[in-house]
């Protein structure tokens, strides 16, 4: 093997190497959980991402937290899932899983979104440039996610409903505060072991709720 071989491959081998390290050194370092709840920044750029992804209005509308009037009615009658008619039960599960149900049926708050709030979607961009937003974690799921929150007074955008277990009475309220969530345990996870711009703006992260507070 010539000298003139060997040195090409060792000049080859030299490029590699720098190519590598300059990949490794462009690539941001891991975060911790903590760090990432303190990047604001981070979390408006990861929660605007998903936005423009996903702001199609036909997405936006499955997001919305209303199940219609017939399980606000059924939330009303302060009635568990067991001492709800069977009538029903059998209307409320052709659109909604039982699960579901009985987790709204123990709710002390009603949220009612008007249907309205899509008809302005730029609206969700100020939100999530200006709203207060806050990285969380599920107490059940345990999965990590952003929420934003913007009060558009005197805008309303539903109605609040507080309800007494006990005397099932039902204050209401009208609410001019929108809120929207996004599930982004992907990104944490990636960002956590990987690096800051390891996820992937055009797969990662979901948006879950559109609601009122």
């Amino acid at each position: 093997m010539s000298h003139s071989f060997l040195k090409k491959i060792n000049n080859i081998i030299l490029m590699l190497v720098m190519f590598v390290s300059v990949a490794i050194s462009m690539e941001a370092p891991t975060l911790p959980v903590d760090m990432i709840g303190k990047d604001e920044h981070l979390l408006r750029h990861i929660a605007m991402s998903i936005f423009d992804r996903e702001q199609q209005i036909q997405i936006i509308k499955k997001k919305m937290c209303t199940h219609g009037q017939e399980m606000f009615d059924a939330w009303r009658l302060n009635k568990s899932w067991g001492e709800l008619d069977n009538p029903i039960k059998e209307s409320l599960q052709k659109t909604i899983k039982k699960n579901e149900i009985q987790s709204i049926l123990r709710r002390p708050r009603y949220a009612l979104l008007s249907p309205d709030v899509i008809a302005h979607p730029e609206q969700f961009r100020i939100m999530i440039e200006k709203g207060q937003i806050v990285l969380d974690q599920s107490p059940d799921t345990k999965l990590y996610g952003i929420r934003v929150s913007f009060d558009f007074t005197p805008q309303v955008f539903g109605r609040i409903f507080d309800k007494d277990k006990e005397s099932g009475k039902i204050e209401e309220r009208p609410s001019t505060r929108l809120f929207i969530t996004f599930e982004i345990n992907d990104i944490v996870k990636k960002i956590t072991t990987i690096g800051k711009n390891s996820w992937n703006p055009a797969e990662d992260g979901r948006m879950t709720t559109l609601c009122v507070e």
